[in-house]
């Protein structure tokens, strides 16, 4: 990212083992961010209560693929969003929390991608289908930040050939610069 940011500490996070439950030592299901945000903290004289107050004020994105609607089985979507390649990252969203995406999170990005002028799409699994899940659940067991899920959409998820759009991976790319900033 190009940011200049010199008050805030800004982290990216690639976390290991996503694909066989997240339950590894360096894993999403571990206390590895915890660890090292508190080390951070600690680093920086803060106190107990100082990081606490930190963690409330923090966001995080929680990036990963998102579903596009596909040709071939648009019975698979729900009808009210149908995210489509090339028109912007995708919002995640679930009642059963299957995302970490909630109300204010929503918000927050929304009026960020307006106001930078960034497309965004919304995409809810349907109540009668079991839909997926990301590892942003996981982390927030681990460290309360709020945070959103969010991801370039694409086509066949999970198949050999998964198919998305540049411009989708682009607008995604300035979203997260545009958090960054702020």
């Amino acid at each position: 990212m190009d940011n200049k940011d010199k008050k805030n500490t800004c982290i990216v996070v690639g976390y290991d083992n996503e694909e066989i439950g997240s339950n590894s030592i360096q894993g999403a299901d571990s206390p590895t961010l915890a660890n090292i945000l508190g080390r951070i903290s600690n680093a920086m004289d803060l106190t107990l209560e100082e990081h606490e107050q930190t963690l409330a004020k923090s966001f995080v994105i929680s990036n990963d693929a998102a579903h596009s609607i596909h040709p071939n089985y648009l019975e698979k979507a729900d009808p009210t969003n149908e995210p489509k390649i090339n028109c912007g990252p995708v919002i995640k969203m679930a009642a059963n929390k299957s995302y970490i995406t909630d109300g204010y999170s929503k918000a927050v990005i929304e009026k960020m991608s307006k106001d930078a002028k960034i497309p965004i799409q919304v995409f809810v699994n349907r109540s009668d289908v079991r839909g997926g899940s990301t590892i942003g659940p996981i982390q927030q067991s681990q460290i309360r930040i709020q945070g959103i899920d969010i991801g370039s959409p694409l086509l066949s998820m999970h198949s050999v050939r998964e198919l998305g759009g540049v411009e989708d991976h682009y607008n995604l790319y300035k979203l997260i610069s545009e958090l960054f900033k702020n």
